[in-house]
């Protein structure tokens, strides 16, 4: 495995840049043999930015308030060799960068970041609209629960680039229900109650 890494490492480091651009609002960037620094403009209240390792463990996490700026730095020196994701979320999308540690430094991975934005949940006169847009071309799997985890609705392997459902919950009971989407390891549920 710690070849494996080396060699990932090395050949990204032919193929990458000292700065890479996530976003508009995102911007992580190399500035010695084991530090990033990771810059974020025009934040907005309730923005999120972690760093997490490969398994999803949080190593840093911080919710931000409407700033013009932030700046965050990461000594890696300390951690594992390895794959580390920097990651940022808003109430309507997810931004992940991954960023690899290894004996000669860190290094970013060119156009690796992926955009990964939330489903979006409406329910009004109990008629549920979900649309979800898929924008890492990966299946995506829909599930409607109620409060004991008995599925009422499923769809999976789902892979169109814009995702819309409605779904008419007139004849079930008052009460909790779920929907969950899965995506590429990554999973998001919303609440809806029905009265």
């Amino acid at each position: 495995m710690r070849n494996l890494v080396t060699t990932i490492t090395a050949v990204i480091l032919m193929f990458s840049s000292s700065v890479l651009k996530a976003s508009e609002s995102i911007s992580v960037e190399i500035y010695d043999f084991s530090v990033i620094g990771v810059t974020l403009s025009s934040t907005i209240e309730g923005e999120k930015l972690y760093l997490k390792d490969y398994d999803g463990t949080i190593l840093f996490n911080t919710t931000l308030d409407k700033l013009t700026s932030y700046k965050k730095y990461f000594n890696l020196s300390e951690v594992e060799n390895g794959i580390y994701f920097v990651e940022t979320q808003t109430a309507t999308e997810i931004k992940v960068t991954p960023i690899v540690k290894s004996n000669t430094g860190v290094a970013l991975i060119t156009n690796s970041t992926e955009t990964i934005f939330k489903p979006e949940v409406e329910l009004e006169n109990k008629l549920l609209s979900f649309s979800f847009r898929n924008t890492v071309d990966k299946p995506v799997t829909i599930k409607v629960l109620d409060k004991e985890s008995i599925i009422l609705h499923e769809e999976a392997d789902i892979l169109d680039t814009l995702i819309t459902r409605k779904y008419d919950l007139s004849t079930i009971p008052a009460g909790a229900y779920y929907i969950y989407v899965t995506q590429n390891g990554k999973s998001f549920y919303e609440e809806v109650v029905i009265k």
